[in-house]
C-alpha cells in the first residue's frame, strides 16, 4: 500500500503487543491509559516514513517507566515486560530505518538495550521475567500459631524484644496514611532478614522474615494479583505470611486485599526490589521468589 512501509511492520507489531498486555495486566489508570495510548500512536507511525519517531517514542516510554519505578521505590515486573516489548519494537524499527537519522536511532536503542539488561540483571533473576522455576536456595518456615511477625523498634541498641501482644494477630481495618521511617533501626546479623515497617495504626515496627514470611506488594501490580491469590487462598488470615505495601496509600492495601479475602493485619515498608516478591530467612541465609506456586510451598514450610 503506497505511503505504507510494511517491511517495518514487525517493529509496530511489538508496540502493539506491550499495549495488549499492559491492558490485560494492569490497573487502568491514567498513567497505564497513557502507556497504551502511546503504543497505540507509535504502532501506527511505525508503517510510516515518520518511524524514527516510534523509536524516539518507545525510548522515551521505557525511559519515564523505568523513572516511575525508581521514584515509587519498587520494580513492577508487568512494566519490565512491557518495556521489553517496547525495546523489541524500537530495535526492529532501528534495524530496518535506511534514513539519515538511523546512526543514531540504532545508537538509541543500543542504550535502551544496555540500560534494560543491566535492570534485568540487578532487579531481577532473569527466571521471572519468562515465568520459569526458581532454584530455591533455601525454604523455611515455623510451625503455624508458633512465632512472632513484628516487635515494636528500640530507639537504641541492637535486641529486639516483644512488647504486648503480636501485632500480625490484630486485625484492624482502619486506615491510617504512614510516612515510612527513614532510620528506621535494623538488628544484625543479617540486616536482610528485618524488615522495617508501619502497622495500620502508624506504629513502627520490625518484621522478622526468619519469623514468617514477608510478602511485598502493591495494588497496582497486575503481577502481584496472582501471588496474594495464592496466599489468601492458602492462609487468609495471614498465620504463616504477611503482606507489606510498598509505598502508597495503606488504605489502598487494606481494601485490595479484603477484596480478595485476606483477614489479618497489613504493613506498609519499603521495598528496591520487584514485586511481587516473597522474603523468607532461615539456616542457610536469605531466599526471595516471585513466583505464587512457590510462595506457596514456603508458607507451607514444604522443603521438598
Amino acid at each position: 500500500m503506497e505511503g505504507l512501509y510494511l517491511k517495518k511492520l514487525p517493529g509496530g507489531i511489538f508496540f502493539v503487543a506491550a499495549a495488549i498486555y499492559l491492558v490485560t495486566t494492569k490497573p487502568l489508570d491514567l498513567i497505564t491509559l497513557f502507556a497504551v495510548t502511546v503504543c497505540g500512536v507509535m504502532a501506527g507511525l511505525a508503517l510510516t516514513r515518520y518511524s524514527g519517531w516510534s523509536v524516539a517514542g518507545g525510548g522515551m516510554l521505557i525511559a519515564g517507566s523505568l523513572l516511575l519505578q525508581s521514584v515509587w521505590s519498587y520494580w513492577c515486573l508487568d512494566c519490565i515486560r512491557a518495556d521489553l516489548m517496547i525495546l523489541a519494537g524500537v530495535i526492529a524499527l532501528s534495524v530496518m530505518d535506511e534514513g539519515r537519522y538511523k546512526l543514531v536511532l540504532r545508537v538509541l536503542a543500543s542504550v535502551l538495550a544496555v540500560i534494560l539488561a543491566a535492570v534485568v540483571v540487578l532487579r531481577y533473576e532473569p527466571p521471572v521475567i519468562v515465568n520459569s522455576a526458581l532454584l530455591a536456595k533455601e525454604v523455611h518456615t515455623p510451625p503455624a500459631g508458633k512465632s512472632r511477625l513484628a516487635v515494636p523498634e528500640k530507639k537504641s541498641g541492637t535486641e529486639v524484644k516483644p512488647e504486648g501482644p503480636p501485632l500480625i494477630e490484630q486485625p484492624d481495618t482502619s486506615s491510617a496514611r504512614a510516612a515510612i521511617p527513614g532510620n528506621s533501626p535494623i538488628p544484625p546479623p543479617n540486616p536482610e532478614r528485618y524488615v522495617p515497617a508501619v502497622s495500620e495504626e502508624g506504629r513502627s515496627v520490625t518484621l522478622d522474615a526468619a519469623e514468617r514470611p514477608v510478602l511485598f506488594f502493591s495494588p497496582s501490580c497486575g503481577a502481584c494479583l496472582r501471588a496474594v491469590e495464592a496466599l489468601v487462598n492458602f492462609d487468609p488470615e495471614g498465620k504463616r505470611w504477611v503482606p507489606v505495601q510498598t509505598g502508597g496509600e495503606i488504605s489502598r492495601g487494606i481494601a485490595y486485599l479484603a477484596e480478595k479475602g485476606y483477614r489479618g493485619s497489613i504493613f506498609l515498608g519499603r521495598w528496591h526490589g520487584p514485586v511481587p516478591t516473597l522474603l523468607s530467612s532461615g539456616e542457610k541465609g536469605i531466599y526471595k521468589t516471585g513466583i505464587p506456586e512457590e510462595m506457596v510451598r514456603v508458607v507451607g514450610g514444604d522443603a521438598g
